[in-house]
């Protein structure tokens, strides 16, 4: 009888407690009301189906759309589910290690230690036991033990002992299996450890307790058990263990009331479908004991028909015996020496499949044995090879030595030298010193020279002009007097009046150049009408004009008012249509300009039809007294000023060179246009 309690115990051991961790990440994301929480509900009611699979996926991708690494490892948990729950699926062992693998990576790289020692323990460890494959589970309780003490992980440590203890529960050893469990209560209550699945190691431990007959500490984990429910999984496992209490102690009144309160919780929650089985295995207890043998064995057959959905073959020999059991309470000794024949014969395979995976692993630790000698055999030669290594690399080290100190006594050698060639520069700096000292004041006796030519330039050019304008004013009235009169004395009054006016023109321009280069200050700014500035230097140089050239001004815009010096734009705007003007004896003059809104630059531009500029003299026209013809009249100066006042502006007056029917300048300069 204790021999068969002990074998379902141990089958609701291997198939409710690794559950449990999926509720628990259910349970800690319920909070959450988003979309991803209920998308991940319904992938839990879908665990069993390959859907899962591409529904897991998509689950990831919306965690890591909203940067939740928690949901991306509950997704990639949840994955991990199928291939552990899943029916009839090719290559389980491979898939279950591979995705245990990745969620383990996972876990470590997001800081997630939960997940990674749930992977480990739950799922891997788990599925070992769950083939019979007890040293491999074993062997892996004790590497993740290790790990998790020696990263201080209070929590994994907790998992361990969990672990270690279903182990030596599957073994039947159930006083190391209690020794564990409590183990993992004690670290849980002494730490205040925040333990979702604790509840389900206050039940266990009743297991136990009930198959070694120590009932008196059982109510007081049952209650522990109830206190840490936090889901309808938990507390389902509350129910079956006081039910088997119940039975225990003789009260199977209690017993049905607990049996009718679990099967409402999975008639409210569909989600506990998949563990159906152990309400099956309570009740076959519960009808057992009251002699129901008619409702035990249904129990018992539907019981085993979920357990068999997992592909358990230790559920075979259980059912068995469970069967055989029942047959015998019911007086059907026949039947039940068949069972129990049936059951010592299921019990025969288990042993041997038990040695050949014993012999497989013995195998396999002859293999990894051998493995390990070729390692230490690989490492001794590459320790030599290191040391070869080691002994080229002194030898090349030392090598490097005799060629520094080679350099450094050179160095030695190449700083005395240095010393004395900088005793020499310093000799000849000195005399550099006192030669820039001697230029300086050469420099500021030319520039104060310079300052004072262009002083008695413009007092000679002011003294000059006073009377200038007198002889100008007194040809002009005699020119008036003789019109009628004496055509010869006419024409010498033209001829003084208009070469007066030329040379007063020249002595206007070294005014004006003189002004420029003695102030660099900007020039003032004031609100100005474009239009109105063209048409007036428009009308300057109108009656001027050769009756075979034509004046024209095309505005750019009906109205633009920008602010800027209107007094240096038309001095410069005049001085570019004189000199198209002087060059240009047929055809056409146009004035016209454009604004560039974006750059706020405003560009005047100078046509003419006239005999144009070579390509190459284009640059040396802006020079000062610069003239392609000596023998034209002018000074050479007014594009030296346009020039000057485009720079002053912040702009330039440039020469169009792919205009090949005269000559076009473009004077531009910025300007804030103002409405």
């Amino acid at each position: 009888m204790q021999r068969n309690r002990i074998i379902i115990f141990i089958l609701s051991v291997i198939f409710l407690l690794p559950i449990n961790v999926v509720a628990q990440s259910k349970n800690e994301i319920a909070p959450i009301d988003s979309a991803i929480y209920a998308y991940y509900k319904r992938c839990l009611e879908l665990v069993q189906d390959s859907i899962v699979l591409s529904m897991s996926d998509t689950l990831y991708h919306m965690a890591e759309q909203e940067g939740d690494k928690r949901m991306q490892a509950v997704a990639l948990s949840t994955k991990l589910e199928y291939y552990y729950y899943g029916n009839n699926i090719p290559n389980k062992k491979d898939s279950i290690i591979a995705w245990v693998d990745r969620v383990k990576q996972f876990a470590k790289k997001t800081n997630q230690p939960k997940y990674y020692y749930f992977a480990w323990s739950s799922r891997l460890i788990y599925y070992y036991l769950h083939i019979n494959n007890l040293h491999l589970a074993l062997n892996e309780a004790e590497k993740m033990l290790r790990d998790a003490q020696a990263e201080n992980n209070l929590d994994g440590i907790m998992t361990c002992y969990n672990s270690m203890a279903a182990i030596y529960e599957k073994k039947g050893l159930l006083s190391r299996a209690l020794e564990y469990t409590l183990l993992e209560i004690e670290l849980f209550e002494n730490n205040e450890i925040e333990k979702y699945n604790i509840s389900g190691r206050y039940c266990s431990a009743v297991d136990i307790l009930t198959e070694l007959k120590q009932f008196d500490k059982i109510p007081l984990f049952l209650d522990k058990a109830k206190k840490y429910s936090k889901t309808d999984l938990h507390h389902l496992q509350y129910l079956t263990h006081y039910i088997d209490y119940d039975i225990a102690i003789n009260k199977p009144e209690d017993a049905y009331r607990k049996i009718e309160e679990a099967s409402e919780l999975f008639k409210n929650n569909k989600a506990l479908a998949p563990h159906l089985h152990i309400l099956h295995h309570t009740q076959f207890t519960y009808y057992r004991y009251i002699k129901d043998f008619e409702k035990a064995l249904s129990y018992l057959d539907l019981w085993r028909s979920e357990v068999n959905q997992r592909r358990d073959n230790s559920a075979n020999s259980a059912y068995s015996l469970r069967k055989a059991d029942l047959f015998w309470d019911n007086h059907k000794k026949a039947e039940s020496a068949d069972l129990y024949k049936e059951y010592i014969e299921f019990l025969d395979q288990e042993k041997i499949e038990a040695e050949q995976i014993t012999t497989a692993e013995f195998s396999t630790l002859l293999n990894i044995q051998k493995l390990n000698a070729e390692k230490q055999e690989l490492e001794n030669i590459a320790r030599q090879k290191k040391l070869q290594h080691t002994r080229i690399t002194l030898g090349l080290l030392s090598i490097i030595l005799l060629v520094v100190i080679y350099f450094s006594y050179n160095q030695i050698k190449t700083n005395k030298i240095l010393k004395l060639s900088k005793s020499k520069l310093d000799k000849k700096n000195s005399i550099l010193e006192k030669a820039q000292k001697e230029l300086r004041i050469a420099k500021e006796v030319a520039e104060e020279n310079s300052r004072l030519k262009t002083v008695f330039i413009q007092n000679m050019s002011h003294e000059i002009r006073t009377p200038l304008n007198s002889i100008v004013g007194f040809s002009a009235v005699l020119s008036g007097m003789f019109e009628d009169k004496d055509e010869e004395v006419k024409t010498y009054a033209s001829l003084i009046e208009e070469n007066s006016q030329v040379l007063l023109r020249l002595i206007d321009n070294i005014l004006t150049i003189s002004a420029l280069d003695g102030s660099k200050q900007m020039f003032p700014v004031a609100l100005m009408d474009v239009n109105q500035c063209c048409k007036d230097c428009i009308s300057k140089f109108e009656k001027e004009m050769p009756q075979e050239v034509a004046l024209i001004f095309e505005s750019g815009r009906e109205v633009l008012r920008v602010e800027s010096n209107l007094e240096h734009i038309t001095l410069a705007l005049n001085h570019l249509l004189s000199n198209a003007i002087k060059f240009t004896k047929e055809g056409k003059v146009m004035l016209t300009y454009d604004y560039n809104d974006k750059k706020g630059l405003l560009t005047f531009t100078v046509t003419d039809t006239g005999i144009g500029i070579p390509v190459e003299e284009q640059q040396k026209v802006f020079e000062r007294f610069f003239k392609l013809d000596e023998f034209t009249q002018g000074t050479g100066l007014g594009l030296s000023i346009s020039h000057i006042i485009a720079e002053r502006f912040g702009g330039k007056v440039v020469i169009d060179m792919e205009y090949t029917g005269g000559c076009r300048v473009h004077f531009t300069v910025p300007a804030k246009v103002c409405s």
